[in-house]
């Protein structure tokens, strides 16, 4: 997922693009009407290049950054989110779409089947002002997108919006009754989607909602803006800093969870703490609490689609958890029972700091960065970051940044990059700049790679159809066996298709 980014008067960023998980993936985008291209992009058989797999010998490298008809993006295309059969991308190209010739950065959705549409656009006519980002609801029936400007490209800052892709129906998210906000920041993530996509939750600094940022909630169905960081008198309590909050809602719409660096949300309860805000009930409540329910302070990292909460903390959530190295937390599905992620089965907790970088779409696992040195893997060492995952059913944990046999774990550096989990988390892919996860290190410094957890391989996804190796530092999952990476010398979005 990884961290988090700000939002200055114009510009807008985001944490994470998936309800489970956090991402450093800007998300400011401007809205548009569908001009879908049709048919698709042929794919071409690769040989395996040095220290793939086996398995990996007849995948094949497809370009997504481009036209139904196979016309290359000529501009700059960076991969957003992904969801089964979809991609969504931002593009500087000025012939991916017609009238999206300005230059200006477009938000795009392609299917895998060859479909690319705009999105960033109203009606026929491309946001002037460029788009930055374009994240899916669980899902994929809807997009969530932040225009510069708004549609028009009048409003006084940066308006988030809602399109239905199978309608192409666009709707004002950031305001009511078309009458949108005077943000002066914004942030969105699909991590603020409900699972049908009728509510989205999102943070936005606007005068009218108090000062800093704040928690609005938007119900699609009912066309009402609702605060949902609200403390314990009715007052709006979003952080006063300039980082935008942690943003999630669960699955079912009715509670939106941030985190706070206010000591006004509840009395007594100290700073830096996640919250629940049940909207039918309007009650706020703390989610970082241990198992005699004292408030222990956290970072939000992502609602699961179980209803557990994930969180980052460096205090003693759990006992014997070492105070101030900081590890990770999960919640039971009602919001108590707080147990430890960064620990083995029979523990104990990481000796370490330990974060949050990615969960399952199902819920069922977490993956974490850690420097510890006490997770059972043996040769590492403090200043060597190490993935893994978490089984949150059988408590198991799975070292996956792990080298061949024989090859020293200590060289492993700079893993846990971009993490992403498959739907049950028996896949995993990482952008890295380890050089000795493979067999033969790849020929450029930071790779995509894929572990399967069942079949214990490693193998690189980050090949271009000429079977070169792609230097490339985003990736998103779609799916058991397709995986979409970053080619950050191309400026292309490409799709790996395993054998």
């Amino acid at each position: 997922m990884t961290t988090s980014t700000t939002s200055t008067t114009s510009t807008t960023s985001t944490t994470t693009t998936d309800p489970t998980r956090r991402r450093a993936t800007p998300l400011l985008a401007a809205a548009g009407a569908l001009a879908v291209v049709a048919a698709g992009v042929t794919g071409v058989a690769l040989r395996a290049p040095a220290g793939t797999s086996p398995a990996a010998s007849t995948a094949t490298t497809t370009t997504l950054s481009a036209t139904a008809a196979g016309v290359v993006g000529n501009g700059r295309s960076t991969l957003v989110d992904a969801r089964p059969g979809l991609v969504a991308l931002d593009s500087t190209s000025t012939n991916l779409a017609p009238g999206a010739t300005s230059g200006a950065q477009q938000s795009y959705v392609k299917a895998t089947s060859g479909a690319l549409t705009l999105v960033s656009a109203s009606g026929a006519t491309p946001s002037a002002r460029g788009a930055v980002g374009v994240g899916f609801s669980p899902d994929g029936s809807r997009v969530a997108f932040v225009a510069r400007g708004g549609l028009a490209g009048t409003a006084t800052g940066p308006q988030a919006y809602v399109r239905t892709l199978s309608t192409g129906a666009t709707t004002l998210v950031s305001g009511t009754g078309g009458t949108a906000l005077a943000n002066h920041g914004l942030s969105l993530t699909p991590a603020g989607f409900s699972a049908a996509g009728t509510k989205v939750a999102f943070a936005a600094r606007d005068t009218s909602y108090g000062a800093g940022w704040q928690v609005l909630v938007a119900d699609l169905a009912a066309g009402t803006l609702t605060l949902a960081s609200v403390g314990s008198t009715g007052q709006p309590v979003g952080p006063a800093g300039q980082t935008p909050p942690t943003v999630g809602i669960s699955a079912d719409g009715a509670a939106v969870y941030f985190d706070s660096d206010t000591a006004k949300v509840l009395p007594g309860v100290a700073p830096g703490q996640v919250y629940r805000r049940d909207l039918a009930g309007r009650t706020t409540s703390v989610i970082s609490r241990d198992a005699a329910g004292v408030a222990c302070r956290g970072t939000l990292d992502t609602v699961l689609a179980t209803g557990r909460v994930v969180f980052d903390s460096p205090g003693v959530c759990v006992a014997g958890t070492p105070k101030g190295k900081g590890n990770v937390f999960v919640t039971g599905a009602t919001g108590t029972g707080t147990a430890l992620v960064s620990a083995k089965a029979s523990g104990p907790a990481a000796d370490q700091l330990t974060t949050f970088s990615g969960a399952s779409a199902d819920g069922t696992a977490v993956a974490v960065t850690s420097f510890a040195t006490d997770l059972g893997v043996a040769g590492v060492v403090k200043s060597t970051p190490q993935l893994y995952v978490k089984s949150l059913t059988t408590g198991a944990l799975t070292w996956v940044s792990r080298p061949p046999k024989g090859t020293s774990t200590g060289k492993n550096v700079g893993v846990s990059h971009d993490v992403e989990l498959g739907q049950d988390g028996s896949v995993v892919t990482w952008s890295t700049r380890g050089s000795n996860l493979l067999p033969a290190a790849p020929s450029v410094p930071q790779s995509i790679l894929r572990r399967d957890l069942a079949a214990g391989t490693t193998s690189q996804v980050s090949v271009a159809a000429s079977g070169a190796d792609v230097l490339s530092s985003v990736t998103r999952v779609l799916d058991a066996t397709r995986v979409a990476f970053s080619d950050d010398t191309a400026g292309q979005v490409l799709l790996r298709t395993l054998g």
